[in-house]
């Protein structure tokens, strides 16, 4: 048995005694260890842990979740003011997704606690097909000017960067939104400090229309060995991205 599944069966057996009692172990645990700790655990347990799990914590955790486990039911299970904090710490795409499974009235109850940008964006997310592009996208991109200087780029990358989680690609776009190519961040790092954006765009950009099957998505990611992928609309306007972590879930199915 391995070492984290040693952990695991550890919390656990401490669970089944008192859930006060994990508080110290869960703190250590890894989110993915700790969702699968949720979806094994009893469902009366599971919404007692659920519950005395600091918010950044449970979103973590929700999102790391089988959708099979139905982790919407532990969003049902604690207040809606508790749910939208928790909901505005996930991704877009994953809110998105976890938002779609609840029955009308508890996603409205949810959704009208969430801030405006929050929830516009969640309702835009909600109106794709959840096995397109448009539906694994998460719209939070690092976009710049074509007729930026390196230097102002780099005052963008490090704001995002205290937002963005993680960012693979750095897009480049018009005044319109019209992706115009990507600069690779160890090209943007080598650049002279007055060197124009537009310049620096690597040719062969490989994107993907936001309608297109998530099935082909995953193929071109797997074939192009992308880390991350654009995601554009009919008139080449910047959507979104993909990573390939998003995308895992969709290979896993194929094999």
């Amino acid at each position: 048995m391995s070492q984290v599944r040693n952990n695991i069966e550890r919390v656990k057996e401490i669970l089944a005694h008192s859930v006060e009692r994990a508080k110290p172990l869960l703190k250590k645990l890894h989110p993915s260890d700790l969702a699968q700790i949720l979806e094994e655990i009893s469902p009366e347990s599971r919404m007692l842990l659920f519950r005395m799990l600091p918010v950044d914590t449970a979103s973590d955790a929700l999102s790391e979740m089988d959708e099979d486990a139905r982790p919407e039911e532990l969003l049902m299970s604690i207040s809606p003011q508790r749910a939208a904090k928790i909901i505005e710490e996930l991704d877009p795409d994953d809110a998105a997704d976890l938002l779609a499974q609840l029955p009308r009235s508890d996603l409205r109850l949810i959704m009208d606690r969430l801030g405006d940008d929050e929830e516009r964006v969640i309702e835009e997310l909600m109106t794709y097909d959840e096995e397109s592009a448009g539906g694994l996208m998460n719209p939070e991109v690092l976009s710049i000017s074509a007729d930026w200087t390196k230097r102002q780029a780099m005052e963008e990358v490090i704001r995002i960067s205290e937002e963005m989680e993680d960012f693979y690609a750095i897009y480049v776009v018009d005044d319109e939104n019209h992706l115009l190519g990507v600069v690779p961040l160890k090209g943007l790092i080598r650049a002279r400090p007055q060197a124009i954006i537009g310049d620096l765009i690597v040719d062969k950009l490989i994107k993907v229309a936001v309608d297109i099957d998530q099935e082909e998505v995953a193929q071109t990611m797997l074939k192009y060995n992308l880390a991350a992928i654009p995601v554009i609309d009919a008139e080449n306007h910047l959507l979104g991205r993909i990573t390939f972590d998003d995308v895992m879930d969709v290979l896993q199915e194929e094999s």
